[in-house]
């Protein structure tokens, strides 16, 4: 994925992130994924201007934040 270009695909990077934050392991194939994931849905917020709430755990914001301060 090059980019999130609508809210279904933005909703399913925000889940995959959800599935891959607590259980990788950095220099993994997996811990990639996750830095590109949290990019695209970063930008995607920020072009969109959404903070959604309510269809996941936890926000799309939230989560990035999370991701950047942890050491997944």
């Amino acid at each position: 994925m090059k980019k999130i270009t609508n809210e279904q695909e933005y909703y399913r990077a925000v889940n995959r992130v959800e599935e891959l934050m607590f259980k990788v392991k950095p220099g993994t194939p997996e811990a990639e994924e996750l830095e590109l994931l949290t990019k695209l849905v970063e930008d995607f917020e920020n072009k969109q201007s959404l903070f959604l709430r309510g269809k996941s755990k936890f926000s799309g914001h939230d989560l990035i934040n999370s991701v950047r301060n942890s050491k997944y």
